[in-house]
């Protein structure tokens, strides 16, 4: 098991994705139900698997881009600097030292479970690949228990 902090927008108005080098792409989408002839739109977490991953575990990688209009950003090593006692180098540095081990997990074909702090878990098993994100991650996007409730029933898996 692996963890990890990162800086994943969680404001509904930062239309932005947050790429961890070698491990993926996290960004908010937009998502629209219909109910009692309402339409009713959610945020929704989206995470990409880096062909890096992919190509490790021999998993089939979609290609699929970050919308245009979305603004993508590498995790800030200064801004996780700023939460911790320990200077930016030795951050970027563990962050890299984390995904090399995770690499190695993933060589030796070993399950495991990637734990993003406040956002969720990428489990590993075999060629299986799911993201569950965290109730309270899900709820800072939505204001909506309801919402929450509605992403957890309809989308277990997205990866």
């Amino acid at each position: 098991m692996c963890r990890f902090a990162t800086n994943v927008p969680k404001s509904r108005f930062s239309p932005q994705a947050v790429s961890i080098t070698g491990l993926g792409t996290f960004h908010i989408q937009k998502w629209r139900s219909f109910e009692n002839g309402e339409v009713l739109t959610f945020q929704r977490p989206l995470f990409l698997l880096s062909a890096t991953v992919a190509e490790i575990r021999e998993l089939r990688h979609a290609s699929v881009p970050v919308p245009g209009e979305i603004k993508k950003v590498s995790v800030s090593y200064k801004k996780i600097h700023s939460d911790v006692p320990y200077s930016e180098e030795v951050v970027q540095n563990c962050m890299q030292e984390t995904l090399n081990f995770f690499y190695f997990i993933l060589r030796n074909r070993e399950d495991t479970d990637f734990i993003l702090k406040d956002v969720g878990t990428l489990a590993m098993r075999g060629t299986e690949v799911t993201m569950a994100f965290c109730e309270d991650f899900l709820l800072s996007l939505n204001k909506s228990t309801y919402a929450v409730e509605k992403l957890l029933t309809c989308y277990l898996e997205w990866v």
